[in-house]
C-alpha cells in the first residue's frame, strides 16, 4: 500500500556485482525471518547475466524445524501465562 521498494533492484545489484568480476554469489533474504521468492529463486537471473557464476542460496531461519518448534513452544507458554493471569484456566488443564 504505497510502500517503497529498496534500491537498487535485484537485477541492478546482480549486474553490479557480476560486472565487478565476482564468480561466486551467495543469496539470502537478509533482514527477513522467512525466505521470499524475490530472493531464493533468483539463481536463474544471475545465470542469465553470467552463466559461469556459481550461485548458492543460504536458507533463512524458517527452514529450521528446531527453531519453529522452539517458537511454537514459546507461543504455547505465553498463551498459558496469559490465560492463567486472566483467570480463564480455573478448573481446566492446558
Amino acid at each position: 500500500m504505497g510502500g517503497k521498494w529498496s534500491t537498487p533492484s535485484f537485477d541492478e545489484a546482480a549486474r553490479l556485482v557480476l560486472g565487478r568480476g565476482f564468480h561466486h554469489v551467495s543469496l539470502c533474504a537478509a533482514g527477513y525471518f522467512s525466505d521470499g521468492n524475490e530472493t531464493i529463486h533468483r539463481e536463474s537471473v544471475l545465470s542469465a547475466i553470467d552463466p559461469s557464476v556459481r550461485v548458492e542460496t543460504i536458507p533463512c531461519l524458517n527452514d529450521s524445524p528446531h527453531l519453529i518448534a522452539c517458537l511454537a513452544g514459546r507461543v504455547v507458554a505465553a498463551s498459558r501465562q496469559i490465560l492463567a493471569f486472566s483467570g480463564d484456566l480455573k478448573g481446566r488443564s492446558v
